[in-house]
């Protein structure tokens, strides 16, 4: 019988798991080295008001987080970090980018830029949550 210990959002805890699995990773695949990149937007007060968050392997890019403040939606922000980081996952050499959005939050502006759904899964609470992908 094992004794677990629980945690909770525990930065440390958890990259010691992520850099286990990178390192695991990495001898099981050496095609997967990961090539992570993102952008920001600040306002005149030097406060992040959006970014976008990707990982570029395997001739793929996935796009991890994209979030603009409240604030400042509508304005054309995510729309732009979008492009940016499809142009940069390009010219890294990406054929591919997927992304997993949920019913509340962006399908219907990722579908704008030519995402389609290839899985989706309903949670028992009713929320669907859509992996998406298209090929650049």
């Amino acid at each position: 019988m094992h004794a677990f210990e629980a945690f909770t959002d525990d930065e440390l805890i958890l990259e010691k798991l992520f850099d286990g699995l990178r390192q695991f990773n990495a001898r099981q695949n050496p095609e997967m080295p990961t090539d992570n990149f993102g952008f920001i937007q600040r306002d005149t007060d030097n406060t992040i008001i959006a970014g976008i968050w990707a990982r570029a392997r395997m001739g793929a890019v996935e796009i991890d987080t994209l979030w603009v403040k409240d604030s400042h939606q509508g304005n054309g922000l995510g729309r732009a970090l979008l492009d940016a980081t499809l142009s940069e996952s390009k010219r890294r050499g990406a054929k591919m980018a997927h992304l997993n959005t949920f019913d509340f939050q962006a399908r219907p502006f990722y579908e704008k830029f030519g995402f389609a759904v290839f899985g989706e899964i309903t949670f028992p609470n009713g929320t669907t949550k859509y992996w998406m992908k298209k090929d650049l």
